[in-house]
């Protein structure tokens, strides 16, 4: 990969690390400043949960600082552009649909200006090649610090993060886990294929490289995530291909035509077979996904052009869900596959839904535009650029069925690798002297940006702090200091519909069921989660509104038609108000349902009613 030449400042490269490190010890400091935050007390701020709403903004104030203080100059092009443009878009989208502030949007575009910025550094008369090389190494270590997480969870060392599967790392689930580890791992074949020419560097990420190629071969099958191994088995092969194209041209244009005929239907049937295979290794979820992308074409049809707006997929899903399956009460084979699901399981999909045809535009163009830059630069046989490109395609291949770019580190880490792609060769960037006085202007205006979305973003934190012991507060019953401290955090999260679902909850288990209902009903014009509808069945049926109880309960139950509990809520609440045929045919319909996975849940309802059922008939 060419490298760009840029203006070099007269600081040695030591001073330049050690100006660095003074300003991340002073403006690390300035965080537990009273009067600043308002807060003496920042130990709610845990840097695992919360990693990707701090560190982004103090990163562009140190770098912005560094700007203002240097003369150095800032080199863009048009993929960088688009990012920005995308970015831009993203908010200005989710603004004027009549959203309020959300932080999941404010590191998602942090994290592409953090990105942008990183990049301008990559050039070798800045620090020389340590961050480029830095980058690639802290990753390594990180996938192999994910694997041996992995391997730990397997024996029983560690335990998982969710209760269905043994193995996630730190993830919450296989699935992201086993994608993050994909892209690493053809990055790390790259650079066994490809060594880097710095020596003492290039001999650290060999072998950093080989302990990740060995670990994660080991822990990808362990995760079972179909995705993951289609996504690390192409950008493998590309790799693969880069490497010894000239080898596998020359084989295969000496063979006859009808051998290659031959090797060429091989191929072919083989892609078919395996996947056949994936589909039948787990036919319920790609069932599934189907049905999410055929009800996500749905809503596409309403909102077009500009979409529903960042992360509001998950808000309109419900909706979506249930006025399909009134559609197909009959077909049994969707009821046994619908779900609850926060993601379009298609991240491109979600794309266009959330922010439309022009969103997704404005995505592929930067997208079309880095693959192509990559492709006219695979002569330079530089392991990064072609270790970033098979991890594009390995993301890209991921996104089509799964949400890597819903998974803040997996996100980052994409748009790392469409960094390194897009590092613009000489004549190919607008460049932006440090010097000019716009420059300045425009870095004292991040900075006090950043300052400002900082302090939101650690009130925000310390507002989800005592949402949690909410939470921990409505489980251990005390419920009244529930309700008062939901009250409170509700304040803070005025927009987050799950405080408002666990502020009804605490508000019904104290008796105040109007008030529960009110808060409830707010909520539901931001979600439609089918728990939402059954705490409303509930509280109406306290209040004796049963006709609003009955419809409250039949919208749980049409978002995920498949659930015992709606149903027997329902079939309670009839028994209740004396309805019993309306019960009995509920209940029936409970006892004959197929359950594809048996708790103790839902025999302790199957079991109650066909009690229903016995005295029912008794008293007809």
């Amino acid at each position: 990969m060419e490298e760009v030449g840029r203006p070099a400042t007269r600081v040695t490269v030591v001073q330049q690390y050690v100006f660095f490190i003074l300003l991340a010890i002073t403006f690390l400091s300035a965080l537990f400043f009273k009067p600043f935050l308002k807060f003496t007390d920042l130990s709610f701020i845990n840097v695992k949960a919360h990693f990707f709403y701090i560190v982004p903004p103090v990163f562009i104030i140190l770098v912005s600082v560094y700007l203002f203080l240097g003369r150095y100059t800032l080199s863009f092009n048009w993929i960088d552009f688009l990012l920005i443009a995308y970015a831009c878009y993203s908010l200005l989208n989710y603004n004027l649909l009549g959203f309020g502030y959300n932080e999941n949007l404010a590191s998602f575009t942090l994290s592409i200006l953090s990105i942008l910025l990183l990049k301008q550094f990559y050039t070798p008369k800045s620090f020389g090649v340590h961050p480029l090389y830095g980058c690639f190494f802290l990753l390594l270590l990180f996938g192999f610090y994910e694997v041996v997480y992995g391997e730990l969870q397997i024996f029983g060392y560690r335990s998982s993060h969710h209760k269905l599967f043994s193995i996630t790392g730190t993830f919450h689930n296989p699935g992201p886990y086993a994608i993050f580890l994909s892209p690493i791992f053809v990055v790390s074949l790259a650079i066994l294929l490809f060594p880097p020419s710095y020596s003492l560097l290039s001999k650290l990420l060999t072998i950093a490289s080989w302990f990740s190629v060995v670990g994660i071969s080991i822990i990808l099958p362990a995760t079972q995530s179909r995705t993951a191994w289609v996504g690390t088995l192409i950008g493998a092969v590309f790799v693969l291909v880069v490497k010894f194209k000239k080898e596998i041209s020359f084989h295969y244009f000496r063979i006859k035509s009808v051998y290659r005929v031959g090797v060429l239907l091989t191929i072919i049937f083989g892609l078919l077979a395996g996947a056949y295979l994936l589909y039948q290794y787990k036919p319920a979820s790609a069932e599934g996904r189907a049905l999410v992308w055929r009800e996500g074409a749905g809503l596409f049809r309403k909102h077009a052009l500009w979409g529903l707006g960042f992360e509001q997929f998950k808000a309109n899903f419900g909706n979506i869900q249930s006025a399909f399956m009134e559609k197909h009460l009959n077909d049994l084979s969707l009821i046994e596959r619908a779900d609850y699901v926060p993601y379009a399981f298609n991240d491109f999909l979600q794309i266009i839904l959330e922010n439309g045809l022009i969103g997704l535009g404005i995505f592929s163009a930067f997208l079309v535009l880095t693959l192509r830059k990559g492709v006219k630069q695979l002569h330079t046989a530089s392991a990064f650029l072609i270790g970033s490109m098979g991890a594009l395609l390995t993301l890209i291949v991921a996104g089509f069925f799964s949400y890597p770019f819903e998974v803040p580190v997996i996100w980052v880490l994409f748009l790392f690798f469409i960094s390194v792609v897009s590092y613009p060769p000489m004549g190919e960037t607008l460049s932006i002297p440090g010097r000019i006085g716009i420059v300045k202007i425009l870095c004292l205006l991040t900075i006090a940006l950043m300052v400002m979305v900082l302090k939101s973003e650690i009130h925000l934190i310390k507002a989800k702090t005592d949402w949690k012991k909410a939470r921990d507060l409505l489980s251990g019953h005390s419920f009244n200091k529930s309700a008062e401290l939901y009250r409170t955090v509700l304040q803070e999260l005025p927009d987050t519909p799950e405080v408002m679902l666990g502020y009804g909850k605490a508000l019904y288990m104290t008796g105040d069921f109007a008030q529960s209902a009110t808060i409830l009903e707010k909520a539901s014009t931001r979600t439609a989660d089918p728990v939402l509808y059954t705490n409303l069945g509930n509280v109406y049926l306290k209040l004796d509104k049963y006709d609003l109880s009955e419809k409250s309960y039949k919208k749980a139950i049409s978002i995920i038609p498949n659930k015992l509990y709606p149903r027997y809520l329902l079939a309670m609440m009839y028994l209740k108000t004396g309805d019993s045929v309306k019960a009995r045919q509920t209940a029936f319909y409970i006892v004959n349902m197929p359950v594809s996975i048996p708790s103790p849940a839902s025999r302790q309802i199957t079991f109650e009613m066909k009690n229903l059922l016995v005295k029912t008939e008794k008293s007809r």
